[in-house]
């Protein structure tokens, strides 16, 4: 009897052993930034999408999508100046009230292979539907990288979460390979005076109804003035030009693809405070069906010698 309890109980360590690793993909997904490539195991089920920087984010570089449930999440990878462990806790919150407005979401650190790491999980809206959102900070040598998952808010949440733990603890770095700082586009489309940051993040060219096409541009504003001022400043500062001509902000409407964003343009309303920093967006109506690169031209009076930004246009 007691080497029939030994056998069973064997079978059942095994059983639970075995469906542990069942939660992930025994393929591996690769993903790079700035000549430094890094790998991962997605949760069993999820697949790697190609549109992955029109779903979520123009400056993700990896996404992927839940085969089984409204499940989507994707990877951005950011550049550090200095990798402190004591830092990332201040970092990492400053970016989630960016992205998403939250000031006081729940947070819990975390032990990936010696790597420190937090994840933040709060209610969030995408795609015009409440999720949960847990938003995942890993801090390597380079760079610190950024998981956001996106799960409908139902009685599954402890139990993705935990998937989502074992997914994040297998980031690896493969390799890396020398790059310079001109290649660098963070550097390259950072404008910075004595009172303002903007930082353009990224950009998408939609189809507005079939007929017009609109330049979306995503930025982050960081106010260093000692008065109070909103992310849509850059509006009054920058000249958005395509041959030769101006082009007109455009507001958002009800059947736009960028409808999304839509609370990115209300944080541009924001008015923030000294050091203060916040993720926002604009948008521009683009001459007829043109292919012309877009030129951002900055106040020279605010910005002297500061260069013209170049976006070519996305075929």
């Amino acid at each position: 009897m007691k080497q029939l309890k030994e056998i069973i109980f064997c079978a059942l360590l095994f059983l639970l052993t075995g469906c542990a690793h069942q939660e992930l993909s025994g393929k591996k997904e690769y993903f790079s930034k700035e000549g430094v490539e890094y790998s991962f195991n997605l949760p069993t089920g999820w697949n790697g999408q190609e549109d992955y920087q029109e779903q979520y984010n123009e400056a993700a570089v990896f996404g992927a999508q839940d085969t089984t449930s409204n499940s989507y999440m994707f990877i951005r990878v950011r550049g550090i100046e200095e990798p402190k462990k004591n830092t990332l806790e201040k970092k990492a919150e400053k970016l989630v009230k960016e992205s998403f407005g939250v000031e006081h979401a729940s947070s819990k650190k975390l032990t990936l292979d010696n790597q420190p790491a937090l994840r933040f999980s709060f209610k969030y809206v995408f795609k015009q539907k409440p999720v949960w959102v847990s938003a995942y900070y890993i801090l390597q040598k380079q760079h610190l990288v950024e998981y956001i998952f996106y799960t409908p808010q139902d009685n599954q949440e402890s139990r993705r979460t935990t998937v989502f733990d074992q997914s994040v603890a297998t980031l690896k770095l493969e390799h890396t390979t020398e790059t310079t700082s001109e290649q660098s586009p963070e550097k390259l489309n950072k404008i910075e005076n004595d009172s303002y940051v903007f930082d353009l993040t990224g950009y998408k060219i939609v189809s507005e109804n079939k007929q017009q096409n609109l330049l979306i541009v995503r930025y982050v504003f960081k106010n260093k003035s000692e008065v109070k001022k909103s992310a849509n400043l850059l509006e009054t500062l920058v000249t958005v030009k395509q041959d030769d001509k101006v082009l007109e902000n455009s507001p958002m409407t009800e059947h736009t693809q960028a409808e999304d964003l839509a609370y990115l343009l209300e944080n541009g309303k924001q008015l923030i405070g000294k050091n203060d920093s916040i993720e926002s967006a604009v948008v521009y109506k683009l001459n007829d069906q043109s292919l012309s690169n877009i030129i951002f031209l900055f106040d020279k009076e605010q910005f002297k010698g500061q260069k013209e930004i170049i976006m070519p246009i996305k075929n």
